[in-house]
């Protein structure tokens, strides 16, 4: 008789398990059902903030904070130069009303950040956050995914979200143009560098710096110019420059040029010993 009724609570207490179990296999399903019909947006990014919404085409929008983020950030090597006294503008109006309009533009490729619009804004942001340590700000991050920094999705991106009245023809990269700095890095890999700041030291030029130098030259902005001939010309210029003598680029010694100048010989790299103004007379007139 022990067994027997020993056997039936068993058996009793089973068949409450499996109801239970068929239950929470229920309960289950219907969570999943609605996360696929309503995805979470309290997921958080490390950098980005909170998740607010995600679009049919991939597209995030975040809530961020510039302090967090802006570290994490760097500006696209072929976005147009920055107007200071545009930045200046920005940031005051920041410290007159205390807060920012509009959203960023970034495009996002294996994990990293590139601005694509709104650099102004970040520059404005950067400047008070560098000059206040307390100084924070909740700012709105549009997130693209693209394959590469270098891709024509990039360009559309940017195009797309700077409108006419801020970005002029001049302004619109150029996918000859940055073609031919990725290739002339490639060719010279201790000669260009892409750097987050934009600047690059000793002979070195930045590709962001060489991009924006070309952008503006009449000599490589003609359209009958087709990539090909933008790079020979400015590989026959970098010959020609490396039959220069050492006081063509330097007026007198220094351990500084001595340095300089053995860097570009060794690397076969001489248009970074021109910056700036310099460098855009060289190709002009070449």
């Amino acid at each position: 008789m022990f067994f027997t009724n020993r056997y039936d609570q068993l058996d009793k207490d089973n068949q409450d398990l499996c109801i239970q179990n068929n239950e929470l296999k229920q309960t289950i399903r219907n969570l999943e059902s609605k996360l696929q019909t309503k995805p979470d947006t309290s997921q958080s990014h490390l950098f980005l903030g909170k998740l607010l919404h995600t679009n049919s085409h991939n597209i995030r929008l975040y809530v961020s904070r510039c302090r967090t983020l802006f570290p994490n950030l760097t500006p696209w090597d072929f976005n147009r130069p920055i107007d200071r006294d545009h930045q200046t503008k920005l940031t005051q109006i920041i410290l007159d009303k205390g807060y920012l309009e509009g959203s960023f533009d970034l495009i996002e490729c294996r994990d990293k950040l590139a601005i694509v619009n709104g650099q102004h804004r970040y520059q404005a942001l950067l400047d008070i956050m560098k000059s206040n340590p307390q100084f924070d700000m909740e700012i709105y991050c549009n997130v693209h995914p693209v394959p590469s920094f270098e891709d024509s999705l990039a360009t559309e991106v940017f195009l797309s979200t700077n409108n006419i009245k801020n970005v002029e023809l001049k302004d619109n990269p150029q996918e000859k143009l940055q073609n031919v700095c990725l290739r002339l890095m490639k060719q010279f890999p201790d000669g260009i560098k892409s750097n987050k700041s934009g600047r690059a030291n000793l002979h070195r030029l930045d590709l962001k710096e060489l991009y924006n130098v070309l952008q503006v030259n009449e000599s490589f902005t003609d359209d009958s110019l087709t990539e090909q001939m933008m790079y020979d010309k400015l590989i026959q210029i970098n010959h020609k420059l490396s039959l220069k003598p050492y006081t063509y680029f330097f007026k007198r010694r220094s351990q500084r040029s001595d340095k300089l100048y053995q860097g570009a010989c060794d690397c076969g790299f001489y248009l970074g010993l021109k910056k700036g103004g310099s460098l855009g007379m060289i190709l002009m007139n070449a």
